[in-house]
């Protein structure tokens, strides 16, 4: 079995993850891909952060629209900061024979040296990186890391960011979000002040 986990804020989870993720989980024929939002992200702040189970649960609206994709809430469910070394572990005992893949944008592989244990997850993971508007990959970081695939995902120009600032201007988000998750947000009020 092939599974691969996508580890992010997702604040909030749009249309460019789960495009990205259809299309990885295609090319590189996965069978399941966990979602697995942070509780508390050690390399960045989250910003107009909803809580980590509101996130959480707009992803699960999200991959409820295809049969390979999976909400994980193994880093919610942790009081410590979201380490993926201790996620890495947990999935390894979940699923002892599966052959465990890694999928990161450019911006996350870049700072991959700066992880917690990082020399665990390089011999314990297939990465997967996804091409990025305006990012580069660092040649440095890929001569050192022995799994490596760039996947040939279309650059698609969304980010959580720029729809929570849409959102705040009231501005139309229906092409950005799956509907479930734009209909959760305004009921919610979120991202709104």
């Amino acid at each position: 079995m092939r599974i691969a986990l996508f580890g992010g804020t997702f604040n909030p989870v749009h249309n460019g993850h789960l495009e990205n993720a259809r299309f990885v989980a295609d090319e590189f024929e996965l069978d399941q891909v966990f979602f697995i939002p942070s509780r508390m992200p050690v390399h960045k702040n989250i910003h107009d952060d909803p809580g980590p189970s509101e996130r959480a649960l707009m992803v699960g609206k999200a991959v409820s629209l295809d049969h390979r994709f999976h909400l994980s809430t193994i880093e919610l469910d942790r009081e410590t900061p979201s380490y993926m070394v201790y996620t890495v572990r947990e999935f390894r005992k979940q699923f002892p024979h599966a052959d465990l893949f890694f999928i990161l944008g450019v911006d996350s592989l870049n700072t991959l040296f700066s992880w917690r244990e990082f020399e665990e997850l390089l011999i314990s993971l297939h990465f997967i990186v996804m091409k990025r508007p305006n990012e580069q990959i660092s040649s440095e970081i890929v001569k050192q890391i022995p799994q490596l695939s760039v996947s040939k995902n279309s650059l698609i120009d969304i980010s959580s960011t720029d729809i929570r600032h849409k959102i705040k201007a009231k501005k139309n988000c229906r092409e950005l979000l799956p509907a479930d998750v734009l209909s959760y947000i305004i009921e919610k009020g979120f991202y709104s002040h």
